[in-house]
């Protein structure tokens, strides 16, 4: 998202002046509270299964890759 927004800004497709920046911003503040107090509450590490964690990282590091390459695939 950061690396999109720095090429849109440099092609001048993204304006500081325009609305929707800062709407996204607006909901964010209003919004992330909520989400990661809601999500907080819910986990809990007694219970929790190691191989289920573990499968949940290689997720998370699987997505993040595959983002970094396309990332990169579009810039270069």
């Amino acid at each position: 998202t950061v690396v999109c927004t720095a090429i849109w800004r440099k092609k001048k497709l993204l304006t500081d002046e325009d609305g929707l920046s800062w709407t996204f911003g607006f909901f964010w503040f209003l919004f992330q509270p909520l989400l990661f107090g809601l999500i907080g509450c819910e986990i809990d590490l007694i219970s929790m299964e190691w191989r289920v964690v573990g499968l949940g990282v290689l997720c998370l590091v699987i997505g993040l890759t595959v983002s970094f390459l396309n990332y990169f695939c579009n810039l270069y």
